[in-house]
């Protein structure tokens, strides 16, 4: 027992306040000095030491306040005087717990004294204890090396705090036949509960052991055979270390998420479901778990959370949404809203957290606590936690096997591998297709394929501008479709795309709007171009807004009541003008774009990159690369933008 406990004992009981006193005559509350005040002698107790003869019970000894004062002194003198880790040793503890006992039992009168007598056997029974701690880790080790053989009982004596063989008192030097007999239970894969239980006791010791040690295969992971026998030794190691795990940061969380992603998805084998009786149940559900709904707070555009930005849901992961019970209801995150799933970097979000008075910072500059963040298509985003707030660490493995299962889920295969055949088959015989059918029928597509001239029963509301190259590829020998994302002007209907690309190429005054087109042709051509060259790019592309119905004025949000309409007018001007390119202005569009099953990979230029999704129509692939809107700060940068655009489609070949 150290100098506080005793502290706090003899304050608790000197006040007559043992509302919180525990078995152990310990107590809760202490000044903040930690050092006790004078007490006023309490009326109320007895000059004289009474005891009962019959049963000599404990709490029917009446301890002189005098006694008391000369025991608290006692104490303070003697803590005073210890080494810091002297007060630490478990065996002086344990002899003070005695002497504590033994004084209000009424069996002490000579406090000083006695602490002066346990203190001088402590000392000079040192070697005898040591000697007797090394053979109880040699006692340790040996059944650790016997563990399959050993009962339930000796089993929980090596995770036991109380037992003399607890694992957790093994030290550096046990380090080497600790490793090998671990580095045997990785090899042969055989992991169990009860030998997790017995490893997080060595995470706890002094012993210098980690997985990266041990697992020969930890840091490839992404590799690791999708079998049965590999994915079960994975699950148990992570679902088993999170305690230790999250407090040393010896493995990867990430690492195994994304293998058990990878082994659903291409072994051939899918996620099992989970037995629940939850009302919300009335499907197969796959992953139960309480998790933390975020909020954020904004300030100066920077999100930060407070304390009320935590609430307790209830999660469920079906194979066709994600669902959540909170206070405001039941919500449910259908597969086709979800454009990303994220995790913040927790690691280094940890040492910040380490590295920060929380007292002293305002809550707009704490470190972001550790998410996973869904981003669903309407820019709506759901931030799952699991750090602090009433949920522990097995939640934040249940997230992460909710990405991986929500990411198997989005793909939603049958057997990945033998899919990905049939589709590449069917892919280059549909291209094969169509390169003849283009072949044959190039004259009468350049013929068809007007300004003016859209099908009657079309659903494209507002006319695409299409150059007169643009079927040929022109300047990029390439058709090249180029997306904003609404009109605007005074009616809903508003309509004269063909009039603005029109006025901008032949009677460029400098309006606005004007200068966001001058912007992007400048990000296109990589320079400024003369009115020649202006003709020819523009006649080689094809400039259509995705949203159906006008916006008020710049800068203003999309009517979002057309988002069915317009996806399905942007299908048909895919399917009927079969861009090669898609260059999607601005990052808002690009994420409200529909993804019909396609996937997104990106373009890198030096250390940066933008994402490109790939769609397939008729059997065609159809690229689609995100820019920054030529009309915001950063898009009007044209030079770093061009670096971009060369990649994607090319360099212009002005005649």
């Amino acid at each position: 027992m150290g100098l506080i406990d005793f502290i706090k004992t003899v304050k608790k009981i000197f006040t007559g306040d043992d509302s919180e006193i525990e078995d152990d005559f310990r107590f809760r509350d202490i000044s903040e000095d930690g050092v006790l005040s004078e007490f006023e002698d309490n009326d109320d107790v007895d000059a004289d030491v009474e005891v009962d003869d019959e049963d000599n019970d404990v709490d029917d000894v009446r301890i002189p306040t005098s006694l008391q004062k000369k025991y608290e002194r006692a104490l303070e003198k003697f803590y005073s005087n210890l080494s810091e880790k002297e007060q630490e040793d478990e065996d002086l503890s344990e002899m003070m717990n005695d002497i504590e006992t033994k004084f209000w039992e009424g069996k002490i009168q000579d406090p000083a004294g006695a602490i002066n007598r346990v203190y001088q056997k402590w000392k000079s029974s040192r070697p005898q204890r040591n000697q007797q701690k090394v053979n109880n880790r040699a006692i340790s080790i040996d059944m650790l090396k016997r563990y399959d053989e050993l009962t339930d009982e000796e089993k929980d004596s090596l995770s036991n705090h109380n037992s003399k063989y607890c694992l957790r008192h093994l030290r550096k030097s046990d380090t080497d036949a600790v490793s090998k007999i671990l580095q045997s239970w990785y090899d042969n894969k055989s992991l169990s509960d009860s030998k997790f239980d017995a490893i997080g006791e060595i995470y706890l010791s002094s012993v210098n052991w980690s997985p990266e040690d041990s697992d020969p295969y930890h840091d490839k992971i992404a590799d690791a055979p999708l079998t049965q026998d590999e994915y079960r030794h994975r699950l148990v190691i992570f679902k088993n270390l999170g305690s230790c795990i999250d407090v040393y940061n010896c493995v990867d969380y990430d690492k195994y998420a994304l293998y058990f992603q990878r082994y659903w998805l291409k072994s051939g084998n899918h996620p099992k479901p989970i037995n629940c009786d939850d009302l919300i149940i009335n499907r197969p559900c796959y992953l139960k778990s309480e998790v933390n709904l975020v909020s954020p707070h904004f300030h100066m555009g920077k999100r930060y959370f407070e304390k009320d930005s935590f609430q307790k849901v209830a999660v469920y992961v079906f194979d066709d949404a994600i669902e959540y019970l909170a206070e405001s209801g039941h919500h449910i995150i259908n597969y086709s809203e979800i454009i990303d799933l994220s995790l913040n970097n927790w690691l280094n979000i940890k040492y910040k957290l380490e590295n920060i008075d929380f007292k002293r910072v305002p809550a707009s500059e704490w470190p972001e606590p550790r998410m996973l963040e869904i981003t669903c298509r309407n820019q709506k985003k759901i931030l799952l936690s699991y750090d602090g707030r009433g949920v522990g660490r097995q939640a934040k493995v249940d997230l992460l096997v909710l990405q991986a299962l929500a990411y198997y889920f989005i793909k939603k295969p049958l057997n990945i591998l033998q899919n990905n055949q049939i589709n590449q088959q069917v892919d280059n015989q549909q291209q094969k297709i169509f390169d003849h059918i283009n072949s044959q029928q190039k004259t009468v597509q350049q013929q068809i394929v007007k300004q003016e001239e859209i099908k009657s029963d079309s659903k494209i509301f507002f006319k695409p501008w299409v150059g007169s190259e643009y079927n040929s590829g022109g300047i990029y020998g390439k058709k090249v479709l180029v997306l904003g994302e609404s009109h605007y002007g005074d009616a809903p209907d508003a309509d004269d795309t063909i009039g603005t690309i029109k006025e901008f190429v032949y009677e460029y005054w400098g309006a606005p709007y004007q200068q966001t087109f001058l912007c992007f042709e400048r990000a296109l051509a990589g320079r400024e171009i003369n009115q020649e060259e202006r003709e020819q790019l523009w006649n080689s592309v094809m400039f259509y807004n995705y949203f159906q119905k006008s916006t008020t004025g710049p800068r203003t949000a999309p009517d979002m009541t057309v988002q069915k309409e317009s996806e399905e007018a942007f299908r048909e001007l895919l399917e009927q003008f079969q861009p090669d390119f898609i260059i999607v202005w601005g990052a808002r569009l690009y994420q409200l774009l529909p993804g019909w099953d396609g996937n997104e990979t990106d373009i890198k230029v030096g250390e940066d990159s933008t994402p490109v999704w790939h769609y397939k129509i008729n059997g065609k692939t159809i690229p689609a690369m995100n820019v920054h809107h030529p009309s915001s700060p950063s898009g009007k940068n044209w030079t770093y933008w061009h670096q971009f655009h060369k990649a994607f489609i090319g360099e212009p070949k002005f005649k």
